[in-house]
């Protein structure tokens, strides 16, 4: 059996549907290592282990009903407490109407008021009981509410960590966050309304059993007009299905567009897009607000429509019961506990069509983050061999030779590849310089050196390793990626250089922002290195932001690193500084940048055109002839 059939015959026994097409792909960027062991390594991207055991976290594709019954076997403890609190409940339901007609064929037709304090004692007992049910039973489902919120945000956000970055790019920033705000609405509806509404339902047949036992023909009446109220509650319903969906996806479009608009706000002023962002956010706007407008009405009609239904039902109902009592067949106590319990019935009915709408809330909430959950683990996460420390203690280092084998990406699974078979080696300690024009694949090359993007076929090689046959731990200790831009978080300057790793000793930081040339403007700082940072940029400048970025990839002593525009914004002397101190460090270096003082000492230059390489050698010889000599004279 081929590793293509193996791994899709494991995800479809466990409920995952994926093409075979797909997973022949995804293999592809496991080219360098044995086939099996390719095979359980993207088993283990789906969270199933090599023998097909689903892993914590793995994820099927569900129905709505496999949805909601995985939802309760999850809380099945909590159903089960509030189904006995509501079957407690059920003794004043049951008991507050036999009071009733007791009062009235006792008390109020047949004059004994002997009745009277006994029966207030026992209707203020029977509200005691049912306040205290309803005070337990709203406790335990905000405590399910609470504890499903904190699972799935968890489980949300963690699978947005450890997703591709290709594929938490395709979500987009702000539409990863509005679909972590169905994550709570998922809860809400499912913690809280779900056990609600199935407990009630199932109380509705005792009331239903109770009208039976006063009178047959009460209880005949009360089937047909339930009946007839689901039914037209179901015509309503049916309609407002679509209705939640267009709300619900206008909802996230309108989240996700208003924090890409804030995220961008610099650049947007900076073109004075400002009329153009509003308006653009005005219309989506506009949009979710016609959404909301038609789930309000539809909603108003799925509350009216029943109650108006239900209404008349009851009218109907008295007047039988009224029939009856002329008729001599029942008592007038009888009938009006039967109307108690006909409420009752009534109101615990309408809850199979709040079910309706609570199922349909269900089903929008899991389709709004159901996909994140379901985004396989990013390759670059997992270990497929480990390599064996030369000595006891720690790991060996790498020493910083890489090489691309056979290379072939693209962005677009149905369009031509970037990158066809292309091959790099680049010895340890190195200095490289990667030029061309824009969209030639120089970034494309980067990421796949630091395994932010896979390969479709080839691999990518660590001191003649595959990059996933290096324990983890080594490769984002020995393998560091600087971009152009990045960005601050709250915390102090130490947080932002360690990422919160506090194994780091205060020289390497030291070291590392020497190196930088970032030194002396951090220690300029109140607090130096413990300098609170409250804002995306901490109040550097441009050139500042980079050398801090260098810092941090600098940390962790890396053997290679590369460098994507990362000196951009710096002058001339300064990033004259920064490269000898990289040299003197002997680290190899990918350098990705425009100006000429950037890359030429460097120790060769690619030039790549087209995601090829059409041109190498030194700053000398290129500088002649060819593409590299018209990208430099222009």
């Amino acid at each position: 059996m081929s590793q293509v059939e193996r791994v899709v015959r494991a995800l479809s026994r466990h409920g995952r549907i994926v093409s075979a097409e797909e997973i022949e792909r995804q293999l592809g960027g496991f080219d360098g290592l044995p086939a099996e062991a390719a095979g359980d390594a993207l088993l283990r991207t789906y969270r199933l282990a090599p023998d097909g055991a689903p892993l914590p976290g793995f994820e099927p594709d569900r129905t709505s009903v496999q949805v909601v019954v995985s939802l309760l076997r999850e809380s099945r403890w909590t159903v089960a407490f509030v189904l006995v609190a509501a079957l407690i409940g059920l003794v004043p339901a049951i008991g507050v109407p036999l009071l009733m007609r007791l009062f009235v064929d006792r008390y109020i037709v047949a004059q004994d008021t002997t009745w009277g304090a006994a029966i207030l004692l026992a209707v203020i007992g029977a509200a005691v009981i049912a306040a205290t049910v309803v005070a337990l039973q709203s406790a335990v489902l905000e405590r399910l509410t609470v504890r499903l919120t904190r699972t799935g945000s968890v489980g949300f956000v963690w699978s947005t960590l450890t997703m591709c970055v290709p594929r938490l790019q395709a979500y987009g920033t702000g539409y990863v966050i509005a679909r972590r705000v169905a994550v709570h609405n998922y809860s809400y509806q499912g913690g809280v309304r779900l056990p609600q509404a199935l407990v009630n339902s199932l109380t509705a047949v005792v009331f239903l059993v109770m009208i039976f036992l006063l009178d047959t023909v009460m209880g005949v009446a009360a089937i047909v007009i339930v009946v007839a109220s689901l039914l037209i509650s179901r015509v309503v319903l049916a309609r407002r299905n679509p209705v939640q969906r267009s709300f619900s996806n206008d909802r996230v479009r309108l989240t996700g567009f208003t924090s890409d608009v804030v995220t961008s706000a610099e650049s947007i002023k900076a073109a004075a897009w400002e009329q153009f962002a509003f308006s653009r956010w005005a219309e989506t706007r506009q949009r979710m607000s016609g959404s909301s407008t038609r789930l309000g009405v539809a909603d108003q009609q799925v509350t009216l429509v029943p109650i108006l239904a239900q209404t008349v039902g009851l009218g109907v109902f008295l007047a039988i019961g009224v029939a009856q009592v002329f008729a001599g067949t029942v008592s007038l106590g009888t009938v009006v506990a039967a109307q108690a319990y006909m409420v009752s019935l009534l109101t615990t009915a309408g809850m199979l069509v709040l079910l309706g709408v609570i199922l349909q809330e269900l089903a929008s909430a899991h389709r709004q983050f159901g996909p994140v959950l379901r985004e396989p683990m990013d390759p670059e996460m997992l270990t497929v061999t480990t390599m064996e420390p030369r000595d006891s203690g720690d790991p060996p280092r790498l020493t910083g030779a890489l090489s691309l084998r056979r290379v072939s990406f693209g962005y677009d699974p149905e369009a031509a590849p970037l990158l066809v078979d292309l091959s790099l080696e680049v010895a340890a300690a190195r200095r490289i310089a990667l030029v061309g024009p824009s969209g030639s694949g120089k970034t494309t090359i980067a990421k796949l050196i630091v395994g932010e993007l896979r390969p479709w076929s080839g691999f990518v090689t660590l001191d003649d390793v595959p990059r996933l046959g290096i324990p983890r731990e080594r490769r984002t200790r020995d393998v560091a990626y600087v971009p152009q831009t990045s960005v601050l978080f709250p915390g102090t300057i130490r947080d932002n250089l360690t990422l919160w790793d506090d194994s780091h000793e205060i020289d390497a930081l030291e070291r590392a922002a020497r190196d930088a040339c970032i030194a002396d403007t951090i220690l300029g700082r109140p607090g130096g290195f413990f300098h609170e940072v409250t804002s995306a940029d901490g109040g550097f400048s441009g050139g500042e932001m980079q050398r801090l970025a260098i810092a941090r990839a600098l940390v962790d002593d890396p053997r290679i690193i590369v460098l994507d525009e990362a000196t951009s914004a710096l002058d001339p002397v300064v990033e004259a500084e920064v490269e000898a101190r990289l040299r003197a460090r002997g680290v190899t270096a990918i350098v990705i940048a425009h100006r000429l003082s950037t890359i030429r000492d460097a120790d060769e230059i690619l030039v790549v055109d087209g995601g090829r390489i059409v041109q190498r050698g030194p700053f000398a010889e290129l500088v002649r002839e060819g593409l590299f000599a018209e990208l430099v004279h222009g």
